[in-house]
């Protein structure tokens, strides 16, 4: 029975090393995040949300979150 139980600890042992090798090899083949260019955030000109400049609307030059507020703004 001992010997049973030493061998089932060897077995469920190999599998976690296993399990971690491999975690650790998909995370040195994962882009970092620092070799990624980060945005230029924005902020609306009428509620003053913040929001990346790629979805902002810009109207006369000063950006906006959504076509409502850009409205607002030619009033």
């Amino acid at each position: 029975m001992g010997k049973l139980l030493l061998l089932l600890l060897i077995v469920a042992l190999f599998f976690v090393m296993r399990a971690l090798i491999r975690s650790r090899n998909e995370a040195a083949r994962a882009p970092r995040r620092s070799q990624q260019t980060a945005e230029r955030m924005v902020n609306c000109k009428h509620c003053g949300l913040y929001l990346p400049e790629s979805e902002a609307l810009v109207a006369r030059g000063e950006h906006y979150c959504c076509e409502q507020h850009r409205r607002l703004a030619d009033r």
